[in-house]
């Protein structure tokens, strides 16, 4: 028997929503979870512990919105139409016009980098820019810049041209068009008046550019082109700010036992020992090689308010703590797992007053919610000592929820196992979010109402 913790977000900007709901499968009149009715009535409110990156990383600005262009249809249909074309071809767009609006680039990040989209009958395909030279800005004095780290749309002392190549675009020749648009990535909050002009080159296969004089103003044009006009404002926010908005959304709802706290390696009040080597660590489940810690380390990790009874005072204290966040100092990812082990084990006080510790309440389901921008580092953090902890963690009841923000899905996933585990165990999801966005999904936390014995 499982119970379903859905986590449904509807993201307003500059607002976040925050909705809750509960599901059960049918069936059962009592669990072996200490004989309570499986009702979702009588089922004890959880206690959901989160816990924040507070380090250096998270002052870093992020984006608000997820710009795209207009429909582009009309410009990528000529293109397959060519008698040239051939899929994994590559495909040029340009970009002109008055105004200013900065996006980022791929030398500025990778995997933020300029994304093509196109639907087509019978499927779709997205690229990505994915090295250097293939996006690029003209100044109108004909001189090219390849390294910058944004794309200057397209005021930059002047007005410039702006060339994006999408290579070995993944579309049948002929293939009929439905949909077409190339995704940006905000890079600085803009409101300026702004139009832009869209085109694509008229060529089968477009060579990468190069800083030859005139080598994206010299090239041939389609006769299509798109109107972008009155481009929408471009807005941008520190990413702590970002995470304190939104985590103090979710704090609202009044029906869950929430609990926070925040770590960081290197800033005031974060207290950790380096690890002394590794020691293995035996549970129910299995021995798990992890780094060895000195009696007593607070794993860089403040246990700032407990999970409790939600009133207007526990509420104002979760607010309190958020507030306070500053950010700064190192990514101990791994060790900030330990502390909410610690802290659901009872064998650690928040901060709240003289200290509470929490107190087990048999069939009350624990869940940690971890919100990062970072991957982490050694030697507390490998995909190896990452498995073990999730794998702790499983052995405790403590369902772990990971959210990855500003990091890319494989690297998530090659780095932060929580991955569903056997049997019994809760189940894990990891949940990507997209490049500096406002955390507009955390995903589905499940995890069981009865254990095998």
């Amino acid at each position: 028997m499982r119970f379903k913790l859905v986590f449904k977000y509807m993201t307003l900007l500059p607002a976040v929503v925050v909705l809750f709901s509960f599901s059960a499968a049918p069936a059962m009149a009592v669990s072996t979870c200490g004989d309570v009715p499986i009702y979702t009535n009588s089922l004890v409110d959880p206690a959901i512990l989160i816990l924040m990156d507070v380090s250096g990383s998270m002052a870093r600005s992020a984006p608000l919105n997820d710009p795209q262009t207009p429909d582009l249809t009309e410009i990528v249909q000529k293109i397959v139409n060519r008698s040239g074309w051939s899929s994994g071809n590559a495909m040029v767009f340009f970009i002109n016009g008055s105004g200013h609006r900065t996006a980022v680039s791929y030398d500025g990040s990778r995997s933020a980098a300029p994304l093509l989209h196109v639907e087509y009958a019978g499927g779709e395909s997205e690229t990505r820019i994915d090295q250097g030279t293939d996006d690029a800005e003209e100044a109108s004095d004909g001189s090219i810049s390849l390294i910058s780290p944004d794309l200057e749309l397209t005021y930059d002392g002047t007005n410039q041209i702006v060339g994006l190549r999408f290579r070995s675009v993944a579309l049948p020749e002929g293939a009929t068009i439905t949909n077409a648009y190339i995704k940006l990535t905000v890079d600085e909050a803009q409101n300026e008046t702004t139009n832009l002009v869209i085109q694509g080159e008229a060529a089968d296969n477009p060579q990468t550019f190069t800083t030859d004089p005139g080598n994206i103003s010299g090239r041939t044009r389609s006769t299509a082109q798109v109107e972008w006009p009155d481009v929408e404002e471009w807005s941008v926010d520190s990413r702590i700010n970002i995470g304190k908005e939104v985590i103090g959304d979710l704090i609202k709802d009044d029906g869950l036992s929430w609990g926070f706290g925040s770590w960081s390696e290197g800033s005031p009040g974060y207290e950790g020992d380096d690890p002394t080597g590794t020691t293995s660590v035996s549970t129910g489940g299995g021995n798990y090689t992890v780094p060895a810690y000195p009696s007593g380390s607070e794993y860089y990790t403040r246990i700032q308010v407990g999970t409790a009874f939600h009133d207007a005072t526990h509420q104002q204290d979760l607010q309190d703590a958020i507030d306070s966040l500053v950010p700064g100092g190192g990514t101990p990812l791994g060790p900030s797992m330990l502390a909410a082990k610690d802290y659901f084990s009872g064998d650690r006080a928040d901060e709240v007053g003289s200290g509470s510790v929490y107190v087990d309440l048999g069939c009350q389901p624990k869940i940690l919610i971890n919100i990062t921008d970072g991957i982490g580092y050694l030697p507390h953090t490998s995909a190896d000592y990452m498995e073990a902890y999730t794998h702790i963690l499983a052995d405790e009841d403590i369902s772990a929820v990971g959210v990855g923000f500003g990091l890319t899905m494989p690297l998530n996933c090659n780095d932060w196992r929580l991955s569903a585990m056997p049997g019994e165990m809760p189940i894990k999801v990891i949940t990507s979010i997209p490049f500096m966005m406002k955390l507009p999904v955390l995903g589905n936390l499940l995890w069981p109402a009865a254990r095998a014995s």
